[in-house]
């Protein structure tokens, strides 16, 4: 869409990334926020590019072959990585997909550290989002994202803190902190 280059941008010049983090993009598809991301880092930084898609994830390796990085398949529903992981778990165009999001941001919280942070991020409102699966239809015809109020109380559910939602027509952006 035009704008979303410039969208990303700007949701990551705000993000502040720590540049030897290690960041989890779950629901990664074919690496969109890889370039992104890998400005960030330096050389100690890493990123897992995760989707639950293998195709995707083959797209995304045959793009990058940067050694910070990882392509892994798996479920949100039931991350496949140890407590504590990640210092940053961003979830780009992706958490309507997530038929448990309530799950989904446990997981997230469990594959955090204390003090990370977790980050749901579209380049458009959540209205916008919704609208666009609405009409779509099909297998994505329900695909919602959640009133900011339930979303606030799943995040602190899951042990997240101080939850930031910006909802604006540029950009959808949630950000919240993990607890101790």
């Amino acid at each position: 869409m035009p704008g979303t280059k410039e969208r990303l941008e700007g949701i990551f010049a705000w993000l502040e990334i720590d540049p030897d983090g290690r960041v989890l993009d779950i629901g990664s598809g074919t690496g969109i926020l890889l370039p992104f991301l890998l400005n960030r880092l330096d050389v100690f930084g890493s990123i897992v590019e995760m989707d639950i898609a293998a195709g995707m994830l083959k797209k995304g390796q045959e793009k990058e072959s940067d050694r910070r990085v990882a392509f892994v398949q798996g479920d949100t529903h039931s991350l496949p990585f140890t407590t504590a992981a990640f210092d940053l778990v961003i979830c780009h165009n992706t958490f309507p997909h997530f038929a448990d999001q309530q799950r989904a941001l446990c997981e997230m919280s469990r594959v955090t550290t204390a003090g990370g942070r977790v980050v749901i991020s579209h380049t458009m409102s959540r209205e916008a989002v919704n609208n666009f699966h609405q009409h779509i239809g099909g297998i994505v015809g329900h695909d919602r994202l959640p009133e900011d109020g339930v979303l606030a109380g799943w995040l602190e559910e899951a042990g997240f803190r101080w939850p930031s939602i910006e909802d604006v027509s540029e950009r959808y952006l949630v950000v919240a902190w993990k607890g101790a």
